[in-house]
């Protein structure tokens, strides 16, 4: 990775956390005992951040390093998960369709399958800015022939848990129907219909659609007493 684009990437991250924390960048020099000016270029990429700086400002916003920083291995990794790994995006957009709001809603996964390790951007506001999001987590993948599974943890309060669960992927076979299941969202234990995409989906009717519980998924229920993603 270019420098440029490294430092550009790891500012526009540092930037839309703070942001999502409401913490003004005046707060943010202050706990870092930096100028506004030497921080408003670190969030802008214009100037190279040491290492000493980086950890102070992942432990001001919370923040785990991993989610700044790109893939460092450039060997493959040895045995039979390799053949998992290479079918699964480095990034992924997750639709579930919230029917109190009666909208489609959003989050993005970034996906460093070398490290087996991912960050996922919950409830973007802006598909072109995923890093805007309302919550953030970090986690780790899980491979088997059937399915990929994903256990992630939020980097604030109230610390709840998600998981996602999708079929197994292939670069054929994308998008999926999958599964979403929060610990405490909210305080409350709960599971959603996803979809997840390589590329972003636009036609908000066909996701409504595909993510709506239907006829099926209520026979499922009823016969097994389980909510299941077929």
């Amino acid at each position: 990775m270019d420098s440029t684009d490294l430092y550009l990437d790891i500012g526009e991250k540092i930037r839309a956390r703070r942001q999502s924390l409401n913490m003004t960048i005046e707060e943010l020099s202050t706990a870092l005992n930096k100028s506004i000016s030497t921080v408003s270029k670190y969030e802008r990429g214009t100037v190279q951040i040491s290492i000493d700086v980086l950890v102070d400002i992942c432990r001001i916003l919370r923040l785990d390093i991993f989610s700044l920083l790109p893939d460092t291995m450039d060997e493959e990794p040895a045995g039979n998960a390799e053949r998992y790994r290479k079918h699964i995006a480095d990034r992924m957009y997750i639709y579930w369709y919230n029917g109190d709001k009666k909208r489609v809603q959003l989050s993005v996964a970034e996906n460093n399958n070398h490290a087996q390790r991912s960050v996922l951007y919950y409830d973007v506001h802006d598909i072109s800015d995923p890093h805007k999001c309302n919550y953030m987590y970090s986690g780790h993948i899980y491979y088997s022939d059937s399915s990929t599974s994903w256990v992630f943890q939020n980097q604030d309060p109230p610390f709840d848990t998600i998981t996602l669960w999708l079929p197994a992927l292939s670069k054929k076979n994308s998008p999926r129907i999958g599964l979403l299941s929060c610990i405490s969202y909210f305080y409350q234990a709960i599971s959603m219909k996803v979809l997840a995409s390589e590329t972003p989906v636009s036609d908000e009717q066909q996701l409504i659609e595909s993510l709506r519980v239907n006829q099926e998924d209520i026979k499922n229920l009823k016969r097994t007493n389980f909510f299941m993603i077929l």
